[in-house]
């Protein structure tokens, strides 16, 4: 079962009707479905470690404010930065060897040097705090006589301080509300020529016992599927300090969910049995 919030190319079509919410109590119906969200987030800064009255100040802050505070971004600029500098370590022709593969490189000097990289992907940042991260969170090991070695996918994995799996969720949460209301502007007709934004939700049923397998056939694939977005980003990426000035930032964020509760989901489950045989 897809779930899909892009407009349609098409004008003319009103895939926005709401008149099925005619019955129903909409004030009511946006209280109930505004208490779960409140009721997710609350549950959610607790399990990140969150105490109450640090909600509290955090909730009293942000109704005086008109623009939500950067925070996330700040705590993020450094992942995004190694996992950019990965990225062109394994890409870049000055950094590959005779077979296409990232060279091992040397720690410092000028030229093609992890020195190089961070200077250039993480301005001002302590040489020793970033191999340290590399090693932490990539493939990346150091090597004898000052040398530094990528030995596998570029991928950088979260880090367990809450702090930064709690600034990772909320780039999730407000890429994906921003998209959606997007979309929503876009279905309204108040926007226009402006096209809208992919967003697809599959949501099916598996037997608990298939996930494992499900998750180990899928996650290849997925990974290939953003190295490919990531190799298309790069392709287009301003060429000068001057372009930047009309850049935008492309964000595109996956994950694969698993719940148990058919009621919170939205399912009906005798409805999604298999009938193969």
């Amino acid at each position: 079962m897809t779930h899909d919030s892009t407009p349609p190319e098409r004008s003319g079509i009103d895939s926005g009707d709401l008149s099925y919410l005619s019955d129903l109590d909409r004030p009511q119906v946006s209280e109930d479905l505004a208490t779960e969200l409140y009721t997710i987030i609350g549950q959610a800064l607790e399990r990140f470690g969150v105490r109450t009255a640090v909600q509290s100040r955090a909730f009293e802050r942000s109704a005086a404010l008109h623009d939500p505070p950067h925070a996330s971004g700040a705590l993020m600029r450094s992942s995004w930065g190694l996992s950019n500098l990965l990225a062109e370590w394994s890409r870049a022709p000055e950094y590959q060897d005779a077979d296409g593969q990232p060279k091992i490189l040397k720690l410092k000097g000028a030229g093609a040097t992890f020195e190089t990289l961070v200077k250039r992907f993480l301005p001002g940042s302590v040489m020793q705090e970033v191999i340290d991260n590399a090693r932490r969170s990539a493939e990346v090991e150091l090597l004898p006589r000052g040398r530094i070695a990528l030995l596998g996918s570029v991928m950088v994995k979260t880090t367990t301080a809450r702090e930064l799996l709690l600034a990772h969720a909320i780039r999730h949460i407000d890429q994906l509300l921003n998209t959606i209301l997007h979309n929503e502007i876009v279905h309204s007709g108040t926007r226009d020529p402006e096209p809208g934004r992919m967003e697809r939700m599959v949501v099916g049923i598996i037997r608990k016992d298939r996930f494992k397998d499900f998750m180990s056939e899928f996650r290849p694939q997925l990974f290939n599927l953003l190295s490919q977005v990531d190799a298309g980003i790069a392709q287009r990426a301003p060429a000068s300090k001057p372009e930047l000035k009309d850049a935008t930032a492309v964000v595109l964020g996956m994950y694969v969910a698993e719940e148990s509760d058919w009621d919170r989901i939205g399912v009906e489950p005798a409805t999604m049995i298999s009938t193969r045989t």
